[in-house]
């Protein structure tokens, strides 16, 4: 159904048939059993009696097929330890859908969250407000001003940093670029806007467009278009969000301009990969949700059960992220299919 949440789990304890989660229609379930809360650093640790069932749960920033992975990991996650996560993606990427998602969560007792916050400056209140109820981890997109207890995810920044450096190599005499986003208010999108900046900075490169789709696939496709009509002269258009290389992959083969203008794309999308495959895409970097979900999950069950002993030191787990061209592109394909396999 157009527009419907894309939903995974039920939040079922693993040798029961009794779901333990109720519906958004039945209205707000009884608080979860807990412990007094801890501290540690001041930021709030919630736990859980013992021999209470876990509720946790993923909420994403987008319904793209980035998130795919991250299903992937939450089900190596449960596979591990019998506790089901719920996953639940706005279907238009935006703040309000998102925050009525997480607030049906809590209400129906969720213990802890993963949140891949849409816009820090618009939710940093609200997450904290959250946080002293809860248990909330950021994922991909960090809220890092917020009350969160641990952003798990890339450092953003290299990850521009590696974008431009990747533009640079490519157009050595300078240029012109265009550069395609879901949402630039993302802490994502802004540190990795940011990397590429800095790179360029001290060279003949100019971003002539910087366009921004809401996760709007045809409003995204338009842009490109766009760019390409007001732009002929452009040299490399670079997309800092998982979709943005299949669009204007897209694009430029409809074109006819596949191979004369460059691209650098974060490389996360089967149709980006192909793109790369085939050349219309130089290269790109690419991190993976699957980490993402996967050691968030862990996390989130470890404060629960352990209080905040088990938070990691430093604030953050860092996920990585490898360049991608067509040398390694059998080694991504490989390891996506591994992934997958979950």
């Amino acid at each position: 159904m157009a527009g419907a949440w894309r939903v995974w789990g039920r939040w079922v304890q693993r040798g029961s048939a009794a779901a333990v989660l109720v519906g958004l229609a039945a209205g707000c379930a009884p608080p979860p059993a807990a412990r007094a809360p801890g501290e540690v650093n001041g930021l709030v640790v919630h736990t859980v009696a013992p021999g209470t069932p876990l509720k946790l749960a993923l909420v994403p920033n987008s319904a793209s097929r980035f998130w795919d992975l991250a299903r992937s990991g939450l089900n190596k996650f449960e596979q591990e330890t019998g506790i089901e996560v719920r996953m639940v993606c706005p279907p238009h990427g935006t703040l309000e859908e998102q925050k009525r998602i997480i607030e049906g969560l809590v209400a129906e007792g969720c213990h802890g969250l993963m949140v891949s916050v849409v816009s820090p400056e618009e939710q940093t209140a609200w997450l904290n407000e959250l946080a002293a109820r809860i248990n909330i981890v950021t994922v991909d997109s960090d809220a890092p001003r917020s009350r969160r207890l641990l952003f798990v995810g890339p450092q953003h920044y290299d990850m521009g940093l590696a974008t431009g450096m990747s533009i640079v190599r490519l157009l050595p005499s300078g240029g012109r670029i265009a550069v395609f986003c879901g949402d630039l208010t993302a802490e994502n999108a802004v540190q990795r806007l940011r990397g590429i900046q800095d790179a360029i900075g001290r060279q003949q490169i100019q971003i002539v467009a910087l366009k921004e789709d809401h996760t709007d696939l045809a409003r995204a496709r338009r842009q490109v278009e766009e760019v390409l009509r007001e732009h002929p002269e452009i040299d490399l258009l670079t997309g800092l969000w998982s979709y943005n290389g299949g669009v204007i992959r897209q694009v430029l083969r409809h074109a006819g301009k596949a191979g004369a203008i460059k691209v650098v794309a974060f490389a996360e999308e089967e149709e980006t990969l192909q793109g790369i495959e085939e050349g219309t895409i130089q290269c790109g970097v690419a991190q993976t949700a699957f980490d993402c979900a996967y050691l968030g999950a862990t996390v989130l069950r470890d404060l629960a059960l352990k209080g905040a002993g088990a938070l990691p030191p430093g604030g953050a787990i860092n996920t990585g992220f490898i360049l991608v061209d067509r040398f390694n592109l059998a080694e991504i394909r490989e390891t996506r299919t591994r992934q997958s396999s979950y």
